[in-house]
């Protein structure tokens, strides 16, 4: 597989809480958005309270992170997306008769919303944290045609900003796409590629290694 390295972070300054208060969580839905939180806490510990909270996360890889960097024990990592996030969720908190609190949401100025509206229908509320900006990588263009291969038989695609960023340079650019199979991870990533008119061969249920290689199998 061949990598390009696509996105940037951008730090937004924010007042990083100290104790949980009225929260009764944290969600957590990438790695950016852990790594953002680190860097806003500036050093400083997450307060002990937060061990107590329903905090929830997206991927094997963002729960281990978590618990590096912030300490904080997080649940649903093996959901894969937010749409089967949300559903534990819920299904989790209503196994504790929890029906109602505020989660708190470290998120990009690109997040799509799926876990804040399920979550709000199921009676919570969401408060978003717009901790970073997930922007094109500038060299993006030069970095595909210095990797893109021309015996690549599949392009997997990871997020819907990964499609919005790299599509439009590769149909300038002139590939051919319509050589090429196309993968996606989960399905807001499949939601994307569709849109642009383009088929997906196969989605991944969860953002791993080893879930592409189960689809091609």
């Amino acid at each position: 597989m061949t990598h390009a390295f696509l996105l940037t972070l951008e730090l937004v300054p924010f007042d990083s809480p100290g104790k949980k208060g009225d929260i009764i969580g944290i969600l957590f839905t990438s790695p950016r958005s852990v790594e953002a939180s680190f860097e806003a806490l500036q050093g400083k510990d997450v307060h002990q309270s937060w061990q107590e909270a329903y905090n929830y996360t997206v991927g094997r890889t963002t729960c281990d992170l978590v618990s590096k960097k912030l300490n904080i024990q997080c649940s649903g990592e093996d959901s894969g997306n937010a749409e089967v996030l949300s559903d534990f969720i819920l299904k989790d908190l209503a196994e504790k008769s929890i029906t109602k609190g505020t989660f708190l949401f470290p998120c990009g100025n690109l997040k799509l919303g799926i876990l804040e509206k399920r979550l709000q229908e199921g009676g919570f509320i969401v408060q978003p944290i717009e901790i970073y900006e997930t922007v094109c990588n500038p060299a993006l263009g030069e970095e595909i045609d210095t990797k893109f291969s021309n015996e690549a038989q599949y392009l997997l695609f990871y997020s819907p900003s990964c499609v919005n960023f790299t599509l439009p340079l590769l149909k300038d650019r002139g590939y051919d796409l319509q050589k090429y199979k196309f993968l996606a991870i989960g399905p807001s990533t499949k939601k994307a590629i569709e849109e642009e008119g383009i088929e997906v061969f196969k989605t991944c249920e969860k953002p791993s290694f080893e879930h592409v290689l189960k689809v091609l199998k």
